[in-house]
């Protein structure tokens, strides 16, 4: 008989492998996110908007051909709060896939309708389209039509929009818009903040696939701000840029949240369901900077980070687990072309700076349960002759695309080529 145990090595080999046990023996493909653009929503619309169209421009760069693709849509957020929270209404979603880009929209159904519903608090998947497959390296768009009624709302991303890639927006304020979801062009929109849906489908053996968890610097919504991992026309997070290049995405980080906020019992539910079908090589975990700004200790962090590790686990396998230690603070009189007119940490943020160091050696070390491997971006942002400083020059990058290869640079930050390590 074979033990528990064994059945869990063997069930690990087949996923990392990229393929799941069948009936009989056999081997059927795995489920898993397509393209490395897919946001788990992070707030709610504020406006009177009634309809809102969005493409948005996605690649697949998972090393594997993907079939039958569905479109996931899901009715929560992942708030700024650290906690998930239902969308205050139902929505009506109509979708399709554009591929190749700028050519055949195939439409999503469910049942045989071009309409579904989705409560608050769902999560709901439209029929998988049969025949159609999206090889490795090729790109495509995610085309949606959202309908709520008079004073609802949506649930949205707080990603933006990127009009060099071809991304689109229209909205309604209590009128009918012209449904583009199989033809007709999008009007381009370039930081626009819009629903997204999860595309999913059905992988050949041996990609990779990576699940992202983590603040604002995973998400990207910093990048703006941020000298350390700026890039204006990416937002797409460091963990993202790193592995976009080289695996599907499904990212559920969320701006300004803490891992203490996401320990708590229950916090991940919604999280945990959604994705627990899926198949992931990869989980890449990285929360710190908020926890450390509120005075949580390198332990208290280490403990957090490895409560969420476990949930994750608990739920599917992965190959590697991933944690992303995060840059230092300091503002600069020259934009960071030196160390000497830094001003560092003082006062109590002496002591946030200490718990950032302690952090970074444990997460270097690897000494977090669950954890296998590292993901520094402060080996490459931080001055090494000067802890708590910004590596000098660490904002001139000599690039004309940044390394996800999608998109373009409009600026030269790009602190987020701590990628490399990847």
């Amino acid at each position: 008989m074979v033990s528990a145990a064994t059945r869990k090595r063997r069930v690990a080999s087949y996923i990392g492998a990229g393929i799941i046990p069948g009936q009989g023996g056999g081997v059927v493909p795995i489920l898993a996110a397509l393209g490395n653009r897919n946001q788990v929503p992070t707030q709610v619309t504020t406006g009177a908007e009634t309809q809102t169209q969005v493409a948005k421009y996605s690649k697949n760069t998972s090393g594997v051909a993907f079939t039958r693709p569905r479109l996931r849509c899901s009715n929560f957020v992942r708030s700024t709060s650290g906690t998930e929270v239902n969308g205050p209404n139902a929505f009506t979603i109509r979708a399709s896939i554009e591929y190749p880009v700028g050519g055949t929209r195939t439409p999503f159904t469910q049942n045989g309708s071009r309409d579904m519903v989705v409560q608050p608090g769902q999560t709901l998947d439209f029929d998988p389209i049969e025949g159609l497959t999206i090889p490795d390296g090729a790109a495509f768009r995610k085309i949606f039509l959202l309908i709520v009624n008079s004073g609802e709302h949506f649930p949205r991303s707080v990603v933006p929009l990127l009009a060099a890639l071809g991304d689109g927006m229209e909205t309604a304020f209590g009128t009918v818009l012209t449904d583009k979801t199989l033809s007709g062009s999008i009007g381009a929109a370039s930081g626009g903040l819009s629903y997204d849906a999860v595309l999913i489908g059905e992988a050949e053996a041996g990609g990779r696939h990576i699940l992202i968890d983590g603040d604002s610097i995973s998400l990207g919504i910093a990048e703006t701000s941020s000298p350390f991992t700026s890039d204006t026309d990416g937002n797409i997070g460091s963990e993202a840029r790193a592995f976009g290049p080289k695996a599907s995405v499904l990212s559920f980080a969320a701006p300004t949240t803490r891992a203490s906020q996401w320990a708590v019992a229950g916090a991940m539910d919604k999280s945990i369901a959604m994705m627990s079908d899926l198949t992931f090589t990869d989980l890449s975990i990285g929360y710190g900077r908020n926890d450390v700004a509120g005075s949580r200790t390198a332990a208290q962090l280490k403990a957090d980070n490895e409560t969420i590790i476990a949930r994750y686990k608990a739920a599917r396998t992965f190959n590697k687990v991933w944690v992303r230690d995060f840059p230092p603070t300091s503002s600069s009189s020259d934009s960071w072309a030196t160390v000497d007119n830094q001003t560092r940490a003082a006062g109590g943020e002496t002591i946030k700076e200490a718990s950032r160091q302690t952090y970074k050696g444990m997460v270097s070390s690897k000494s977090l349960l669950g954890q296998t491997d590292a993901f520094s971006l402060a080996a490459f942002c931080e001055a090494t002759t000067s802890a708590g400083a910004g590596q000098p020059g660490i904002v001139v990058w000599p690039a004309t695309s940044t390394p996800d290869g999608i998109h373009g640079l409009a600026n030269v930050y790009i602190g987020a080529a701590a990628g490399n390590v990847v």
